[in-house]
Formats: structure tokens, C-alpha cells, sequence
């Protein structure tokens, strides 16, 4: 999973052969969405600090449904993957991977592994 821009899943199964994945919002598109798509709904920023689930004000209300629910999509998206594969292992990547760490302690953090990965890439393409 590549939490940036957007919140990507890539799903390479055991025999490194890639199956797919999805794309949806990432956490300051979303943040950003909220408060361009409102009238009345304040630029608000993310929090280091996990929010807490609900939120007593419309600030702390607006970090609650993004990064709560954020990390729901994550858990649940994980969570599906775990009933359909067996071993499953999950890297967690990207700029905004610290936002979510405390709470997925059982994922490997790997932040700049699509750095390594684009850079593998280059090389194999120098090499031809």
C-alpha cells in the first residue's frame, strides 16, 4: 500500500506476478475535498496524534472521519485480503504512512520503497 497523493493497494501475489489493486483519495485530497466541495467546512489539517473517533468540535469531527475513516479502508481493505490469501504480507509506503503507523503495528513500514522500486526500475531499463 502506497499512502500518498492517493491511497494505493497493489496486490503481487507469491509468484511476484501483479494482480491488481485500487485507488481511492489520499489523506490530504481528502482533507482538501471536504473543505472545497462545502460552503461552510474549514480548511482543516491532519494529525500526527490519531484522532480521536468522535470529534467535539467541527475541527477534531473533520480529522475523526478522515483519518478514522482512512484507517478503516486500510484495516478493511487488509482484512479482506486476509480472508482470500493466506500468508498474506503487507508494506505500507509513502509520504503519509506515519499519519497510520501507530495504529497497524502488524504492517512493515517501508517508506521509501517506491523510491527503491523506480530506482530499480531504472536501472534494469539503463541495462538494455
Amino acid at each position: 500500500m502506497d499512502v500518498g497523493t492517493c491511497l494505493k493497494f497493489d496486490f503481487v501475489n507469491s509468484k511476484n506476478e501483479y494482480l491488481g489493486g485500487a485507488i481511492s483519495p489520499g489523506l490530504f485530497m481528502r482533507y482538501q475535498a471536504l473543505h472545497h466541495f462545502t460552503d461552510k467546512l474549514p480548511k482543516v489539517s491532519p494529525s500526527q496524534k490519531s484522532p480521536d473517533l468522535i470529534g467535539d468540535s467541527t475541527q477534531r469531527a473533520i480529522r475523526a472521519g478522515v483519518q478514522q475513516g482512512m484507517l478503516a479502508e486500510i484495516t478493511g481493505v487488509i482484512e479482506e485480503y486476509k480472508k482470500r490469501f493466506k500468508n498474506l504480507h503487507v508494506y505500507l509506503t509513502g509520504g503519509d504512512a506515519s499519519y497510520f503507523e501507530p495504529q497497524l503495528k502488524k504492517t512493515i513500514f517501508a517508506p521509501d520503497l517506491t523510491l527503491y522500486g523506480l530506482n530499480e526500475i531504472l536501472l534494469f531499463r539503463t541495462k538494455k
